[in-house]
């Protein structure tokens, strides 16, 4: 009867870990917000096993629930307090705690529960990609793209925008390098995936981590890597500058040049003046130390310098007030200086974990933090609680053995520590 509860409870996990990954975009109205993914609601009902949490994971769990706490408190002394800010307070830790518990069971098979209901939900990825492709399902009638390459609007399956397809799914490309048959046939279903919602976010995401593994790898000599980069930089640029496929991204990089260089008269892309804005924003909540509080990054829109210009371009619309398009922009923003210290320590832990050689499946989900900097709009947006989980795992990680294990292997659920990662 314990073998068939724990089955099940493996089960609950794995498919509530999974859902980060692709559930989030079906939101609900709740607590003030527009909506919280599927994901959070999911993870709700794992709160009660906070017990099973080893010791070292509640201490730190508890700090970091008290961080968002004191936060909450130095945003009433400056800003007062909001039913919004609680709200996103007593969410966010609500919704920590239950990832916690669904990694912490994860764990103790490695993830291959977890694996194989990712490779399902990407199964079911390209079957909504084939039905959009046929025009017989539209999951955002109001955004449309033509394919970089090939011409056609682009599909997007669980998601409602390419740039979501790219933060969510590119990293598993990734999962390639293991020895695991199941991380293989993951990685060629994602890449697939990524291919057809092709996007600049999910080019830059692409690029980025394969940089970083190439950086990781003790078997590839200096040399050997300062070649790979040239190459990345020459091809790059060759994309940017002479491709007309690729002319979007030319068009995104020559905005934000001239911006930057402070010239805003002529046609400008609103992405550019979006990304510019959030900086903007982000300088302000920094400059109130304390940031506006969680879920009040709206508060620095409208004297943000870009603002005027995004809403000439979109007929008025206030785009991105909420988050400035960026994951890292919204946390300084809204958390200032304890935001910035969160990114550093971050930071710290992700450099760790690529030096430490964990498993593929480990390290991808901690670098999803890094990646949804680059484009994530939300803290219930996508992975990256799993990743904040793993942060607060960072002891227990980093106490294991460098070397990583086949991640085929399965670990009996129940044992009384976590396996090797």
């Amino acid at each position: 009867m314990q073998q068939i509860a724990d089955t099940h409870k493996l089960a609950l996990c794995s498919f509530m870990l999974a859902a980060d990954i692709f559930l989030w975009p079906i939101q609900f109205p709740l607590l003030g917000f527009a909506g919280v993914g599927l994901n959070f609601i999911l993870a709700l009902p794992l709160v009660a096993g906070i017990s099973i949490l080893p010791a070292v994971v509640s201490r730190r769990l508890a700090l970091f629930i008290g961080a968002l706490l004191l936060h909450m408190v130095l945003v009433f002394l400056v800003w007062g307090v909001s039913g919004r800010t609680l709200g996103m307070v007593f969410a966010l830790s609500l919704y920590l705690a239950g990832t916690c518990v669904a990694l912490h069971v994860c764990f103790q098979d490695n993830f291959l529960r977890f694996r194989k209901i990712v490779f399902l939900f990407l199964c079911a990825q390209l079957f909504l990609h084939g039905l959009e492709l046929a025009g017989l399902y539209d999951p955002n009638p109001n955004w449309s793209r033509e394919h970089y390459l090939f011409g056609f609007p682009v599909p997007t399956g669980f998601f409602t925008e390419a740039s979501h397809v790219g933060l969510c799914l590119g990293p598993l490309m990734f999962w390639w390098f293991s020895k695991s048959g199941l991380n293989k046939r993951i990685s060629l279903l994602a890449g697939i995936s990524v291919m057809l919602s092709l996007s600049t976010t999910g080019l830059t995401v692409v690029v980025f981590i394969s940089l970083m593994f190439l950086l990781r790898s003790s078997e590839i000599s200096t040399a050997t890597k300062k070649a790979v980069f040239s190459i990345f930089a020459l091809l790059i640029s060759y994309m940017v500058f002479t491709a007309d496929s690729f002319s979007e991204i030319n068009e995104r990089l020559l905005s934000l040049t001239s911006i930057l260089a402070g010239d805003t008269g002529g046609p400008q892309n609103l992405s550019a003046l979006i990304y510019m804005n959030g900086v903007d924003m982000a300088g302000q909540g920094l400059s109130d130390v304390v940031g506006a509080g969680a879920g009040q990054m709206l508060l620095y829109y409208p004297d943000a310098a870009y603002s005027y210009l995004i809403e000439i371009i979109n007929s008025g619309a206030a785009l991105n007030r909420d988050d400035g398009g960026s994951t890292m922009l919204k946390l300084l923003a809204e958390f200032g200086f304890f935001g910035l210290i969160f990114a550093i320590y971050y930071g710290l832990f992700l450099f760790k974990v690529l030096r430490s050689r964990l498993s593929y499946v480990t390290t991808i989900l901690a670098l999803y933090f890094l990646v949804t900097m680059i484009r994530g709009a939300g803290y219930f947006d996508g992975p990256i609680v799993i990743s904040v989980a793993l942060f607060l795992y960072a002891p227990i990680l980093f106490a294991r053995p460098r070397s990583a294990p086949d991640e085929s292997a399965a670990i009996v659920v129940g044992a009384p520590s976590l396996p090797r990662t």
